[in-house]
C-alpha cells in the first residue's frame, strides 16, 4: 500500500491554526458525536454514529468506516454512508477484496492507518487493496464513484488499532483543522479502546459462568 508523501498531498489543506469561527459547527458536531458514543449501546451504530460524524467535519458524504481485529490483523467493513447508488458500488466492488486485505504493518501501511492523521493515499483502490483487486475494477469504481481521490484515517491509541475509515470525496476536500481531526480521532479510538475492553471482560465472564456451571 503505498500514501502519497506529506509534502506532496495537494488536499486536504491542514490547518494548524487555533479554532476559526467557521469550526464552531464542527465543534458541535465533535462534542455530539463523542457523547452519543458514549451513551450508545448497540455496537453496530456505534460505528454509524462514527461515520455520520467524520462525514459532517469534513464535508465528505461517501465513506467507509471498518473496524480492526488485532488477532488476525485483518479489517471488517462496518458501516458505509453515502448515495444510495454509491453505496451499492462499493458494496458490490470493494468490500470482499478490503476485508480481504491484511495490515502488515509496513512502514506504508503504518503511515497510512496508525499516524492518526487525514492522509491522502496514492494509487487509488489498486494500491489500498494491496492490488487483491483487478486494477480493471478499481479504476471502474473509482469513475463509478467519479471520486477526485482517496482518504484514511485510522484509529489508533497507545499502540493499538481499533478501526479507521476512508473518504471518497467528489471534489476537492476544503481546509480541514488538524487539532478538530486529531481530537475527533484520540476521543474515538479511546471510546472503542474501552468498548473492546468491555467485550473482553463481558466475553470472560460468560466462559467463567460457563465453566461454574458445567462443573457443579
Amino acid at each position: 500500500m503505498q500514501v502519497r508523501d506529506q509534502g506532496s498531498r495537494k488536499s486536504p489543506e491542514i490547518s494548524n491554526e487555533i479554532y476559526k469561527p467557521e469550526d464552531l459547527y464542527s465543534i458541535e458536531v465533535l462534542s455530539r458525536t463523542i457523547t452519543m458514543l458514549i451513551e450508545v449501546s448497540d455496537d453496530a451504530h456505534a460505528y454509524d454514529i462514527i461515520g455520520e460524524g467524520l462525514r459532517d467535519i469534513t464535508g465528505v458524504s461517501t465513506l467507509l468506516v471498518f473496524s480492526f481485529n488485532d488477532n488476525i490483523h485483518s479489517l471488517r467493513v462496518r458501516t458505509i454512508l453515502g448515495e444510495n447508488g454509491h453505496v451499492a458500488a462499493i458494496k458490490k466492488l470493494l468490500v470482499d477484496c478490503f476485508e480481504n486485505t491484511a495490515i502488515d504493518e509496513t512502514e506504508q501501511q503504518k503511515y497510512t492507518f496508525l499516524s492518526g492523521k487525514l492522509v491522502q493515499v496514492s494509487g487509488g483502490l489498486f494500491e489500498l487493496t494491496n492490488k487483491n483487486m483487478s486494477e480493471y475494477h478499481c479504476v471502474s469504481l473509482q469513475n463509478e464513484l467519479d471520486i477526485t481521490g482517496i482518504y484514511a484515517i485510522g484509529f489508533y491509541w497507545k499502540g493499538q488499532l481499533y478501526g479507521g475509515a476512508l473518504l471518497f470525496p467528489t471534489k476537492e476536500l476544503q481546509e480541514i483543522n488538524s487539532q478538530l481531526i486529531d481530537v475527533f480521532n484520540k476521543h474515538v479510538s479511546i471510546i472503542l479502546q474501552r468498548r473492546r475492553i468491555e467485550e473482553e471482560l463481558q466475553s470472560s465472564e460468560r466462559e467463567y459462568r460457563n465453566l461454574i456451571t458445567h462443573s457443579s
